[in-house]
């Protein structure tokens, strides 16, 4: 009977040594874990912070664009307007003076020599070369108008996400509510909301 209980006391012992060795060994995995975990989150940290940097490097550069694309489009609009007056005043331009008239004192006039022709508005005379210069600017006007047309048939047509934040934009929302709604960057809603001003 002694031996039954020496027995179990010693199954019980190596028992109580196996679950000893057993809790170490899976505290010692559950330390591990925890600790790539810690690494893992560490990691994860790091990447989504060089991700907001690089979104904020995005909105800046796009903003950039869009101020330079602003800029650009106003002096084009500037030099198409200077361009429409002076084809507007290219055309109240008077038909050639008869060829009697005679040229004022002080100017000499050589017709042969440098091919000129005298033209006359309200008491002013102009010659055949400014003349010249208004054909030029005048072409340089259809030229110009032509380029603008052939830039409209080149547009990008807008897709449907880009028409939703135009049209949430209509409704007053902020950029970057636009952005958390359609889960789009910000930079990219203001560079759309900048292109289609």
């Amino acid at each position: 009977m002694n031996q039954f209980y020496v027995s179990i006391i010693f199954l019980g012992i190596i028992l109580i040594l196996v679950s000893m060795v057993w809790i170490a060994y899976d505290r010692k995995k559950s330390y591990d874990y925890e600790k790539r975990v810690d690494e893992k989150k560490n990691e994860l940290e790091g990447i989504i912070s060089d991700a907001e940097q690089m979104i904020d490097e995005l909105n800046k550069f796009s903003d950039y664009v869009v101020t330079k694309i602003d800029l650009k489009n106003e002096e084009l609009s500037l030099k198409l307007k200077s361009l429409e007056e002076y084809e507007r005043c290219s055309e109240m331009r008077p038909t050639k003076q008869n060829e009697s008239a005679q040229p004022t004192i002080g100017t000499a006039v050589d017709v042969s020599a440098a091919d000129e022709e005298i033209f006359a508005f309200n008491g002013r005379k102009d010659s055949y070369l400014d003349t010249l210069k208004v054909e030029d600017a005048v072409s340089g006007i259809h030229e110009a108008q032509e380029a603008r047309e052939e830039e409209k048939g080149k547009r990008i047509p807008l897709n449907g996400r880009y028409k939703e934040v135009l049209d949430l934009a209509q409704k007053g929302m902020d950029h970057t509510e636009i952005a958390r709604l359609l889960n789009m960057g910000k930079g990219e809603v203001q560079l759309v909301l900048g292109l289609n001003r």
